[in-house]
């Protein structure tokens, strides 16, 4: 037995370059952070640990020599959650069709309740531009709920 000829079946030079162009046909690649799936979902994500991060917030600051308020605490938690759930939730826009199929999927009574929610704090605080755009959402929703 030739131990040569058997080691030259197993060459590493005999490799087959392979077509770029037909990878980048065959594989295309998402960016799932830049999607409406991905905004719904980190909206309803944010508010579903709305008590979580409140709790965080108060063991982080009591950690601290300098005394603050459990409810100033609560309010920079709560303040903090609902305007990062809104940025995700902002990006929807109702009248496009990648959008309204997320919210097809997406849409449940705890979406809803999360848009009331946020609707309600906003509109607390005077800031009805953000109203405007949760309202358009919030109705949408409710259509798809019906």
């Amino acid at each position: 037995m030739d131990i040569n000829n058997i080691f030259s079946n197993f060459e590493t030079n005999k490799v087959e370059k392979v077509d770029e162009s037909y990878i980048e046909d065959k594989l295309t690649f998402q960016d799932y952070m830049n999607h409406p799936l991905y905004w719904v979902g980190m909206f309803k994500k944010l508010n579903q640990n709305y008590n979580n991060f409140n709790k965080y917030i108060i063991q982080s600051f009591q950690k601290m020599e300098e005394e603050l308020s459990e409810d100033d605490l609560n309010k920079a938690g709560t303040f903090i959650i609902y305007n990062n759930s809104y940025y995700y939730i902002s990006k929807i826009n109702t009248k496009d069709f990648t959008c309204q199929e997320a919210l097809f999927q997406m849409a449940d009574p705890e979406l809803k309740g999360y848009l009331e929610l946020s609707l309600n704090y906003f509109s607390g605080n005077e800031e009805y531009e953000k109203c405007v755009s949760l309202k358009t959402t919030l109705d949408f929703v409710n259509l798809i709920l019906a």
